[in-house]
């Protein structure tokens, strides 16, 4: 399948003007944050562009992180309701999990070689994240943001900034 220049519009011009498979082999792995948002889903597609322009190795990450079913500071969680709040999560999980197989198979069905890794994650999914990338020797890492106000930020965090500053690699943030 052929490439036109605007399939790699945001990419700087001195990666594109050369074409082909001719452009320096700058990235080899890269590795995207995948939580099945929106934001995830448009990192993912730089993530495929990308590693096609680069014929790259495209990992698409997903970050499971323990639950905390305390209900805000009101007391402990009666059983029944973790019990239906861990089979709610267990549920969204699989879906997702489901839909990144399928994105897997597409990708390679284009031509990327991909796979899929789940993490499981600490108190930290930048972290987590950052430090497979170091094991793994990934050259880059796609993320989508939310674009959180000042508030949320604070209080769920932002880990497309987190891991500006905790990757030991490039860090590409898709709005």
């Amino acid at each position: 399948m052929s490439q036109s220049s605007d399939d790699y519009e945001f990419l700087p011009s001195s990666w594109t003007e050369r074409g082909g498979t001719d452009a320096p082999q700058v990235f080899r792995r890269i590795a995207v944050a995948f939580d099945g948002s929106n934001p995830a889903i448009k990192a993912l597609k730089v993530g495929e562009a990308i590693a096609r322009r680069f014929d790259a190795e495209l990992i698409i990450l997903q970050v499971v992180k323990g639950q905390n079913y305390g209900l805000m500071g009101l007391g402990p969680t009666p059983a029944v309701a973790v019990e239906a709040i861990t089979e709610l999560a267990d549920e969204a999980r699989r879906g997702v999990q489901k839909e990144v197989r399928g994105m897997v198979t597409a990708i390679s069905d284009r031509g990327v070689k991909a796979w899929a890794h789940v993490l499981a994650g600490g108190s930290s999914v930048a972290d987590e994240i950052a430090r497979f990338a170091a094991k793994e020797n990934i050259d880059l890492i796609v993320v989508g943001t939310r674009g959180f106000g000042a508030l949320k930020k604070w209080v769920h965090g932002s880990v497309s900034e987190r891991l500006t500053k905790c990757a030991g690699c490039h860090v590409v943030v898709v709005k």
